[in-house]
């Protein structure tokens, strides 16, 4: 595990009130529905065009119309992925979240180290969050360095510290039976964590509201526990999620 003092003072993220959380989840609900519906007929147009279309190469262009037509869709999906609503762009169950973060691992070249090398993944959580909202937080803080180690791949940027492309989560005990969960990375890092804390930037990748690291740390504020971001020299990123020692450990069936 990284020790804390060689990265500098990690920086808390301010979470978002949970009557907030609750109305955006409600908001962007209604708003993800209004949309699709917006786009059926548009969509159907196409369809129905592609059906008496005989020629391939206007119906190649008419596919590439009907994915453009899709692409605010799949935009909204991403943004509400980080929102605790049903989403198909999200895992719920520790499973599921090991294939998902497997597979996006292995088509980036990445090693996946610590808790998360290990089959099956250690099922250990804090007492007061149910599975769901404690694979919420894993998903939020392994995407971000997934997502971090694509962007450095498009731009040829090798990690600075000469090892291969990496990400790492460490499971630990804290003083009193608590728990904290630690997800380091070797990828591209933050340029500023002050404002990354408070949602006014994100590292890189694929472009939504900025709500992940906001929202999974009003999970973890709900249940005692808090979370701090920090740079992981010579580059990358590392999260820390704390859970004090009022709460017990529970462990998944």
């Amino acid at each position: 595990m990284v020790p804390l003092a060689s990265a500098g003072q990690p920086v808390p993220v301010r979470p978002l009130a949970w009557p907030v959380v609750e109305m955006l989840v409600a908001t962007l609900r209604k708003l993800a529905h209004d949309l699709t519906n917006s786009m059926v007929a548009g969509v159907s147009m196409v369809d129905l065009t592609l059906l008496k279309c005989s020629e391939p190469a206007v119906a190649d262009s008419l596919n590439r119309l009907r994915s453009q037509l899709l692409r605010p869709r799949a935009t909204l999906a991403r943004a509400t992925a980080s929102l605790p609503m049903p989403s198909a762009d999200r895992p719920v169950t520790i499973e599921a979240l090991a294939e998902n973060i497997g597979a996006l691992a292995e088509a980036g070249g990445i090693q996946l180290l610590g808790a998360i090398a290990t089959t099956p993944w250690p099922t250990e959580r804090p007492k007061q969050i149910d599975e769901a909202h404690w694979v919420h937080i894993l998903h939020v803080l392994l995407q971000n360095a997934l997502e971090a180690h694509a962007a450095a791949a498009i731009q040829s940027e090798p990690p600075l510290d000469g090892r291969l492309p990496y990400v790492r989560l460490d499971l630990t005990s804290v003083p009193g039976g608590g728990l904290r969960l630690l997800v380091t990375d070797n990828g591209e890092g933050c340029a500023d964590l002050q404002v990354a804390a408070t949602g006014g930037m994100r590292r890189s990748g694929n472009g939504h509201l900025g709500l992940g690291l906001a929202v999974a740390a009003a999970i973890a504020e709900r249940a005692g526990g808090k979370l701090a971001i920090g740079h992981n020299p010579p580059r990358g990123t590392l999260a820390i999620a704390e859970f004090p020692g009022t709460i017990a450990l529970a462990r998944q069936s």
